[in-house]
């Protein structure tokens, strides 16, 4: 999420993911994390601040929570309307679980407003 604020989520990521048995045994991964970083062009010091603070770790926690509470059980995950898909669906999952989504979305549109 750091390397997001900065434009880099998916290079990041992807260095992240190809380098995973490198760091994955450390007991503190951090400077293998900050030579991926320098290494997608992310500045060091906006890096080092963001990783310092807890404003990514509160996001995360968050979007954590939510899943929790949608009941997410594995990866991937969607998210289609108030409804959680977990695991690989059958298309026919997501062609109902959107129509359910679009027609929730149009009732709460003609609904009268307080």
């Amino acid at each position: 999420m750091c390397a997001a604020a900065q434009g880099k989520f998916w290079p990041m990521h992807d260095r992240i993911f190809a380098t995973q048995t490198r760091w994955s045994e450390l007991a503190d991964p951090t400077v293998v994390f900050d030579s991926l970083a320098r290494a997608t062009g992310v500045p060091l010091t906006e890096w080092r601040e963001c990783v310092a603070s807890t404003t990514m770790r509160l996001l995360i926690a968050t979007d954590h929570d939510y899943g929790e509470k949608a009941g997410v059980a594995s990866t991937p995950s969607f998210y289609i309307g108030s409804e959680a898909i977990s695991g690989a669906a059958p298309i026919d999952v997501f062609r109902t679980t959107i129509a359910r989504a679009r027609a929730e979305a149009a009732a709460r549109a003609r609904a009268p407003r307080p």
